[in-house]
């Protein structure tokens, strides 16, 4: 009988925060037909124990970079089966009016990353836009400025710094893969899309690259979403321009509960998707470098130990990759140097712990 009433007691209060938090939403709205100068995406699913954190570097963000200028805010859950929405609304029982909007694109059955993300982005009212999961942070640099320099069918790189146990990783061997982002232009990442995402987590996109078609495109998959956006979307608009900013664009959590696992298991769902995208690409695709390495990354992903025997026979592109990686090593060295001084002189490690101070307060 205790536990029913204390299971009672918590619905009533989460659903009183909620309405709340509405009735505030509600009341800071100035029209239906306003527009915003950045949307914020938040995509969660069972993320309890870290969107909070998540929500208040955004605050962060907001708050010390984000005078006069507007945010909405776009919350997209996929059927979380835990108290992620209840943490929410808890949050936005405080938070909501540093949003000129708030959208709980709150789903009812789960539906995997990419039809959640799809529509989660058709709610997006402002020209540019920043997508971030709930388990990751904002970093405590001046994101605001580089999402409004974006221009509507640019891409702006970074590099996402890894943490795990709120302790930054600062072992440059971690970074040197990611890094080579710094060199990539527009063929390279066009090419490198076939088989691989070289749009990272954190980097900024313009919003015309997310067309309709893309995100149709991308429905067709599960969980692999990145990857697949970014196949359509390189198909589409060849046109698009690429800059890299050497700044840490984005906290992201190292964490054993991600779609592959420290011993480098895949997901089952993740191994469907990896067929069927490289299925698709095998057929529109005719570079024989391209159509190897696509090959033999879903070979990597669906069977890894036939892949252990086979890939230094037949995975030339990365023999190409290594000899580029070799030629550009000293200058990715120089960029990850600069990055982990700017993180020293920004005391983003102590960052990190108030942010999860502060989301121990709700």
């Amino acid at each position: 009988m205790r536990n029913d009433q204390s299971g009672a007691a918590a619905s009533f209060f989460a659903d009183a925060f909620a309405l709340y938090a509405d009735f505030r939403i509600m009341a800071h709205k100035t029209g239906d037909n306003i527009m915003y100068d950045i949307s914020i995406v938040v995509i969660t699913y069972n993320q309890e124990t870290t969107i909070l954190e998540t929500l208040e570097s955004i605050k962060y963000q907001i708050t010390k970079f984000g005078a006069h200028i507007t945010f909405q805010l776009i919350l997209a859950d996929d059927a979380s089966t835990d108290s992620t929405r209840a943490k929410i609304e808890k949050w936005l029982y405080k938070n909501a009016d540093i949003f000129s909007d708030i959208v709980k694109a709150y789903l009812n059955k789960n539906a995997g990353i990419c039809k959640n993300y799809a529509q989660a982005f058709r709610r997006v009212a402002a020209d540019h836009f920043a997508v971030i999961a709930g388990d990751d942070l904002w970093p405590n640099i001046n994101l605001t400025e580089l999402i409004l320099s974006c221009e509507e069918k640019e891409i702006i790189g970074g590099l996402p710094l890894f943490f795990k146990d709120y302790s930054i990783l600062q072992d440059k061997r971690l970074y040197y893969s990611i890094a080579a982002c710094s060199y990539y232009n527009e063929k390279k990442i066009i090419q490198i899309s076939k088989y691989r995402c070289p749009v990272l987590n954190g980097f900024i996109i313009g919003k015309k690259l997310i067309s309709e078609e893309v995100l149709r495109f991308s429905e067709q998959f599960d969980l692999l979403d990145d990857q697949a956006r970014q196949v359509r979307m390189f198909e589409l608009y060849k046109d698009f321009k690429y800059r890299y900013a050497n700044l840490p664009i984005l906290l992201y959590r190292k964490s054993d509960s991600q779609v592959t696992n420290n011993a480098g298991v895949f997901n089952t769902r993740i191994i469907q998707d990896k067929v069927g995208l490289t299925d698709y690409v095998l057929k529109h695709e005719w570079n024989p470098f391209i159509r190897i390495a696509a090959r033999y990354e879903r070979m990597r992903v669906s069977d890894p130990e036939r892949f252990k025997k086979l890939w230094k026979f037949g995975y030339i592109q990365a023999y190409r990759e290594i000899i580029l990686y070799k030629l550009r090593k000293k200058e990715m060295d120089s960029k990850i140097s600069e990055i982990m001084k700017l993180t020293d002189a920004q005391n983003m490690q102590e960052y990190v712990f108030k942010i999860a101070e502060r989301a121990m307060g709700y």
